[in-house]
């Protein structure tokens, strides 16, 4: 269950950063 736990946690971190990434490059091309 802990190691679930984790899985949920660092795929939440992932889907954080792409979406970071995204804003970052859609920023980046709008200059």
């Amino acid at each position: 269950m802990k190691d679930y736990l984790e899985l949920l946690s660092s795929v939440g971190k992932l889907k954080k950063f792409q979406k970071n990434s995204i804003l970052f490059y859609e920023g980046e091309e709008a200059k």
